[in-house]
C-alpha cells in the first residue's frame, strides 16, 4: 500500500496525462490506484481526477469483493472523471454501500433516484441486487448503459424525472458538465446566460404512483436530485409511510433542511449524519440537521419492514 502511494499520488498534472495515454501507462496507474486506501483514493481523485483526459481502455475498481469495468472513452472526456470518483467522491456513501452488500440482510430492490451515470447503481448490481433507476438525462443514460454491458449486468432504467407531482418538467444540462443536470429552477436561474446550458422537456413522475403502477417495494432509495430532494420525498409519502424503505440522501446547506426533517419526521423516520466511518450515529435533531455541513444523510425509518 505504502508503495502504491508513493508512486502515484505525487504524479504531477503534467506527467499523467502521458503515463494515461499507452495501454500499459494505464494499466500501470489503475493497477497502483486499486492498492490505495480509500482516502488515498479521495486524494487521488481531487488532485487528478476533476480533469479532463481523453483516455480509452477499461478502469478497474473493487467493491465489496467484487471488481467492476468501467470503459473510458476519449469522446467522452469526463469518463476519466466518472471512473475516479467512484472512490474519490463521497467515500463515505461508499462505505455504507459495502456494508449494505455485505450485511447478512442485503437490499432486494434499491431504488436510485437521479441515476447519473450508473455509480451508485453499479455496486449493487454486481451483487445481484435488483436496481430500478430514474435518470432522465440522455447524456447520463448513454454511459450508464455503457457501464452496464461492460460488467453483464441488464439496468432498468425509467426515463423521467422524479418530483412532488406527475406531468412534465424542463431539465437543463450545462455542457462539459452533463452530470449537473437539474428540474430546479433555483439552480437553472444561476445558469441564465450560460450559453452551453440545453433545456428539455421531460416526464415527471411520483415514486408513490411508480411503486402502486408496478407493484415494487424497494428497501432502499437513494436520492440525489441536485436540489429537488425535497419534492421526490413529497411525492413518496405513502411508500414511506406504508413500506418503510431505509433511505440514503443529499440535501443542500440553506436548501429545505426544515422541511425535509418535518416531512421525514410525520412519516416515523429519523435522519442520521452518514460520515466516513460507517458506525452507529445518534439520530440529528432538527437543529442540528439543519447545521450540518454535510451533504449525505440516512432516512432511518421506525421499524424494519423485513
Amino acid at each position: 500500500m505504502g508503495v502504491a502511494r508513493s508512486v502515484v499520488l505525487p504524479l504531477t498534472r503534467r506527467a499523467l496525462p502521458a503515463a494515461l495515454s499507452t495501454p500499459a501507462g494505464l494499466w500501470l496507474i489503475n493497477t497502483l490506484h486499486r492498492r490505495l486506501t480509500l482516502a488515498g483514493k479521495r486524494r487521488f481523485f481531487h488532485a487528478f481526477g476533476e480533469m479532463e483526459h481523453p483516455v480509452t481502455g477499461g478502469w478497474r475498481l473493487d467493491f465489496a469483493g467484487r471488481t467492476i469495468l468501467l470503459p473510458l472513452r476519449r469522446e467522452f472526456a469526463l469518463s476519466w472523471q466518472a471512473a475516479t470518483a467512484f472512490h474519490g467522491w463521497d467515500p463515505e456513501v461508499h462505505a455504507f454501500y459495502e456494508q449494505l452488500v455485505a450485511s447478512g440482510r442485503p437490499p432486494r430492490l434499491v431504488f436510485d433516484v437521479g441515476a447519473n451515470y450508473g455509480s451508485h447503481a453499479i455496486r449493487f448490481l454486481v451483487h445481484g441486487v435488483r436496481v430500478v433507476a430514474f435518470e432522465p438525462n440522455p447524456a447520463c443514460r448513454a454511459y450508464f448503459e455503457a457501464w452496464c454491458a461492460a460488467n453483464s449486468v441488464t439496468p432498468e432504467i425509467v426515463t423521467a424525472a422524479v418530483g412532488a407531482r406527475p406531468g412534465t418538467a424542463e431539465l437543463a444540462v450545462p455542457g462539459g458538465a452533463t452530470y449537473m443536470g437539474t428540474i430546479d429552477d433555483a439552480v437553472k436561474a444561476r445558469w441564465s446566460g450560460r450559453a452551453d446550458v440545453t433545456t428539455t422537456k421531460v416526464a415527471m413522475i411520483t415514486l408513490d404512483a411508480f411503486t402502486t403502477q408496478c407493484d415494487l417495494v424497494p428497501d432502499v432509495v437513494k436520492i440525489d436530485v441536485e436540489g429537488t430532494e425535497l419534492a421526490v420525498l413529497r411525492g413518496a409519502r405513502r411508500l414511506l409511510t406504508e413500506a418503510r424503505p431505509l433511505l440514503v440522501f443529499e440535501a443542500w446547506p440553506q436548501r429545505d433542511r426544515r422541511a425535509i426533517f418535518s416531512l421525514l419526521g410525520d412519516a416515523g423516520y429519523r435522519v442520521q449524519p452518514l460520515g466516513n466511518v460507517v458506525r452507529v450515529w445518534p439520530p440529528f435533531s432538527c437543529d442540528e440537521f439543519v447545521r450540518s455541513p454535510a451533504t449525505n444523510f440516512l432516512g432511518l425509518p421506525p421499524a424494519e419492514r423485513r
